[in-house]
């Protein structure tokens, strides 16, 4: 009964191996040099890796992609931009955020709340900057960039 778990092992291995291979073809590997198990191990580059995924055919008809843009602000700092497109209808910049559980927030609010659960009927509360503002950071901050170069 030893050939099981053999056999599930390798087909693991052959299916990381299959997906790997396809993974280095895209243009998101080609930009970024991540590998396809860091992408898996790390939350936000695997969020970044699937909102890529859904506009991946946008390359068709010549979208281009750029991954954590450092944009300087007019303070002197910098705000990093997770994804930008650059296509023929324009730029689009995406504030990528890969969370789970119970999300809330809206627009106006500076802070937004994750919770998780953690068992027995208590959760766990985070909070983080609302990605709508960050975003409007982003934006801001490349439309000063632009406007200067």
């Amino acid at each position: 009964m030893i050939l099981i778990p053999i056999f599930a092992a390798v087909l693991s291995i052959l299916i990381f191996l299959y997906f790997d291979k396809k993974y280095r073809k895209t243009s998101y590997y080609k930009v970024t040099k991540q590998s396809y198990l860091s992408v898996l191990n790390n939350s936000g580059r695997h969020g970044e890796y699937l909102a890529f995924k859904k506009l991946e055919k946008l390359e068709n008809s010549g979208a281009k992609f750029l991954y954590n843009v450092y944009i300087p602000k007019a303070n002197g700092e910098t705000t990093e931009i997770d994804m930008l497109m650059i296509s023929s209808k324009g730029i689009f910049v995406f504030e990528i955020k890969n969370y789970s559980g119970w999300i809330f927030g809206n627009e106006n609010q500076k802070n937004w709340y994750q919770t998780l659960p953690t068992g027995k009927g208590r959760s766990h509360k985070e909070s983080f900057y609302n990605p709508i503002m960050q975003n409007e950071t982003h934006v801001a901050a490349l439309d000063e960039f632009i406007e200067e170069a």
